[in-house]
């Protein structure tokens, strides 16, 4: 997928992108291609670094409307799954 344009204003309580473009012609879940006036669902992962900046974390998914609930759910099992895995990797080790 690519994205082109340029940001003009983002602020943190109201984030928006202006003048963007997106290359993608098929749906993430059902990998169907789009359709003319077909409703999709953008869906990102995002992380909170210094000085209130975001940055993402992974690619930018589209999804049909459709497909959508299929997709989430398990988008957000994969990522607790890496999130818990994460986390059990940063404990410390405990010596008997």
């Amino acid at each position: 997928m690519k994205i082109t344009g340029i940001v003009e204003d983002i602020e943190l309580n109201t984030i928006r992108f202006d003048n963007l473009k997106g290359i993608e012609s098929r749906c993430s879940e059902t990998l169907e291609p789009f359709k003319e006036g077909e409703k999709i669902i953008a869906v990102v992962v995002g992380e909170v670094k210094k000085e209130d900046s975001i940055e993402l974390t992974d690619g930018i998914y589209f999804v049909k409307t459709i497909a959508a609930k299929d997709f989430l759910l398990r988008f957000l099992d994969n990522l607790n799954k890496t999130e818990q895995s994460s986390q059990e990797i940063d404990k410390p080790v405990q010596n008997s």
